[in-house]
């Protein structure tokens, strides 16, 4: 009995020891573990700070404010730990949303050692641009010589333009933007600013009640769901692949996680800001417009533009968040952007094409309808507009073809039949007259050679006769190539009339809910006006240039056909 007492007295104690273990040990390894957290918001907080001083210098005053409120929550014990983790990430986030943004703002900076008020670009982290006030001068901040430099005045233009489009004055579009020379592609951490631990190592560590650890866990997990969708959003996420992949675990982790968790996940949003920052070329693969992956050279402007070079293709590429590939534009954005590319890429050129709306530039490039589309949005109408086109333009070509060989050099001819007339030698003349009778004037003294011994009435009749039997040639479907000018706007009106009426009838059984149902109608309206105008400009221009044309002409032979009359009749004035 004694036996049995003691074994059941030493399994008690161990029952005991255990049951005190375990109570123990959450309690010890969440003390341990928030202290490590604690130290790691410390070394993260020191981490942002070096990166904010090596970046670009833009809106430094409100990123230094909120940087020094982070590291007051992070130093100071009373401050509980998960407020400060919240106030560190979100600084986190906000300095990667910076490389995803476009901005202007008022700022002084350094110009030439003088202190200047100008208006600042900011694409990204990728680039700053100035403008002065007056629009006279621009120029942009140099990461070599960690200063501001003024730009020759061919880019003035486009930095304006960007301005413009930054707060939303301008329609979107491709600009041409000098963003320095690319760097190669790096190691992830390259560009990072080192870790710094604080040098107290005794307040390093400073327990947290264990009670809190559950929502600490929580704010972690919400941060990695947070920082994932940050992520694969990201064009830096299309060059390597499974990026990121165990923000999903993490976020999804029902244990608490772990402090190397919370480490790579901060180490990833700090790779995706250093790179955000950066105009850098790296090797990937892209999906051609036939859907095919091909490996390509991509040139990377931070998150804004994307270009791909390939052995025979160069052009953009558009990231996609569903399987975080780079797919390349399904049109060409004209020869001479693909030319300046390409030239930027082989390095001889500072600049090029940029979107510096993060794809939407390029979106409406490849929807913007060709003339194809635009003619098939305008309606029956246009076909009529078309078929006064092809006619106009036949009449135009056609005359101008007529007027040019009816054109000859009038003096060099009329000299050489004066010089007969003064020798006496008619048929010289009359040979002259013959060998070009497809022009005007040698055709109209033709007629009057055989004339030549009558007296001046008769020849200046006979001469009036030839001239007016020359104007109809001169003047045939000119009269015509007006009227078609003159319909064309008329028809064009009448296709806006119709395409409004279309919009009525639209919005008379379906209302104004959707814009795209009332398209049509308007699009009909603005297409066929559109075209009217563009068709009816030119045949306006050709029917006053070939109308004018004319007129030189008959002027031209009738003073050749007076001046010839004085020539026959000065060469018998002293003939003897």
């Amino acid at each position: 009995m004694k036996h049995r007492k003691t074994r059941r007295m030493k399994t008690l104690w161990v029952v005991l020891v255990w049951l005190a273990c375990c109570a123990a040990w959450p309690q010890a390894w969440a003390g341990n573990e928030e202290g490590e957290l604690r130290l790691l918001l410390k070394e993260t907080c020191g981490r942002v700070e070096s990166f904010v001083q090596t970046d670009l210098p833009f809106l430094i005053d409100e990123r230094q404010e909120r940087l020094d409120r982070v590291r007051q929550m992070v130093t100071d014990e009373d401050v509980p730990f998960s407020d400060a983790l919240d106030r560190l990430m979100e600084t986190l986030f906000a300095e990667v949303e910076y490389g995803n943004t476009v901005d202007v703002y008022r700022e002084t900076i350094m110009i030439d050692d003088r202190k200047a008020v100008v208006d600042v670009l900011r694409l990204g982290r990728a680039a700053l641009f100035y403008q002065t006030l007056d629009g006279t001068q621009a120029g942009r901040y140099s990461r070599e010589r960690a200063g501001w430099e003024p730009l020759d005045g061919r880019w003035r233009r486009g930095v304006s333009a960007a301005m413009e489009m930054a707060l939303k004055r301008r329609p979107v579009e491709l600009l041409c933007l000098p963003m320095g020379r690319p760097v190669e592609n790096r190691p992830s951490a390259e560009g990072s600013p080192s870790v710094t631990a604080p040098e107290d190592t005794e307040t390093q560590v400073v327990p947290v009640a264990a009670k809190d650890m559950d929502a600490v866990a929580g704010q972690i997990r919400r941060y990695a769901q947070e920082a994932r969708v940050v992520i694969n959003n990201s064009p830096q996420s299309g060059t390597e692949k499974n990026r990121g992949a165990f923000l999903e675990r993490l976020a999804g982790m029902e244990s608490i996680p772990s402090l190397s968790d919370l480490e790579a996940m901060v180490d990833l949003l700090m790779d995706e800001a250093v790179k955000s920052g950066r105009v850098r070329r790296v090797k990937g693969t892209i999906i051609d417009p036939a859907g095919r992956e091909k490996a390509a050279d991509l040139l990377m402007a931070g998150n804004l533009t994307t270009l791909y070079h390939t052995a025979d293709d160069t052009g953009y590429a558009l990231y996609s968040e569903t399987g975080n590939r780079f797919f390349a534009l399904s049109r060409s954005a004209g020869w001479r952007v693909d030319r300046v590319n390409r030239q930027y890429i082989s390095g001889n050129r500072d600049a090029f094409y940029m979107d510096i709306t993060q794809g939407a530039a390029l979106r409406e490039m490849v929807h913007r309808p060709g003339l194809a589309g635009q003619i098939a949005k305008g309606g029956p109408i246009v076909w009529p507009i078309l078929a006064i086109l092809v006619m106009g333009l036949t009449i135009i070509i056609e005359r101008a073809v007529y007027l040019w060989k009816r054109t000859c050099d009038a003096e060099t001819f009329m000299a050489h039949v004066g010089r007969c007339i003064a020798g006496g030698q008619w048929d010289a003349c009359r040979l002259a007259c013959e060998k070009n009778q497809k022009q005007s004037v040698p055709r109209v003294i033709g007629t009057a050679v055989a004339f030549g011994q009558m007296d001046r009435e008769s020849m200046e009749n006979a001469l009036q006769e030839a001239i007016l039997n020359e104007v109809p040639r001169l003047e045939r479907f000119l009269s015509t190539l007006g009227l078609l000018a003159a319909i064309a706007p008329l028809l064009g009106l009448l296709g806006t009339v119709t395409g409004m009426i279309q919009t009525f009838h639209v919005i008379t059984y379906y209302g104004t809910g959707d814009a795209r149902m009332l398209s049509g109608g308007i699009s009909e309206a603005l297409v066929t006006t559109m075209l009217g105008l563009c068709v009816a400009i030119p045949l306006m221009l050709g029917h006053t240039l070939l109308t004018r044309k004319v007129e030189t002409l008959i002027g031209q032979m009738e003073e050749k056909a007076v001046a010839f009359v004085n020539m026959i009749f000065k060469s018998r004035t002293i003939a003897p």
